[in-house]
């Protein structure tokens, strides 16, 4: 267990209490309160796998993956148009909470919103590995705002404004993380 004290960075100090006790693979919850927020979205752009998604003439309803894993891998990716909209019409209204940095059209990457107000962490989920022997923390966090409006995404940093208490599981063996060409992120290698 982690108390995060207010005006302390929350991954910040989240990757120093990895590095501290040795941690090299865990699983991360919390909860609390926050400000100068930034989250982000990941969006694949031009990649291997969008490229694949449009030279795919199969139909979305009836797209079905070969096994478990490979839903893992590709599941989602095989939806984009609905869930994009959907998220699109019900995150519309809190869009307002921020400031976006967009990536460019067609090019993958993160775009990053700014909260600049205080928000509560309604939940706060993710994982602890390791990359080039360094622990490497990965969360995505929800939040709810003042107006009860929420967001949520990848959390990049966040200042705490009240107290943040979090859950740090630790696994009994190592995870690491190798870049994916397909989707251009540092995925787990297991």
């Amino acid at each position: 267990m982690l108390r995060i004290s207010r005006g302390e960075e929350i991954v910040t100090t989240i990757q120093e209490f990895a590095e501290e006790e040795d941690i090299r693979a865990a699983s991360v919850s919390g909860i609390g309160a926050a400000e100068a927020i930034e989250i982000g979205w990941y969006n694949v752009g031009t990649s291997a796998l969008a490229a694949r998604e449009s030279q795919q003439s199969q139909d979305y309803s009836t797209a079905r993956p070969n096994g478990f894993r490979q839903f893992l891998r590709y599941g989602l990716a095989l939806f984009p148009r609905r869930i994009t909209n959907t998220a699109h019409s019900v995150l519309g209204q809190a869009s307002n909470l921020g400031e976006t940095q967009k990536s460019q059209p067609g090019q993958r990457g993160y775009e990053w919103k700014v909260f600049s107000e205080a928000c509560e962490i309604t939940s706060m989920l993710g994982n602890i590995t390791r990359f080039e022997d360094k622990p490497h923390v990965h969360l995505h966090i929800t939040l709810g705002a003042r107006d009860f409006s929420v967001v949520g995404g990848h959390l990049k940093r966040a200042t705490v404004s009240g107290a943040c208490e979090v859950f740090i599981h630790p696994l009994s063996y190592p995870v690491g993380r190798a870049y994916d060409e397909v989707t251009g992120l540092n995925l787990w290698s297991l």
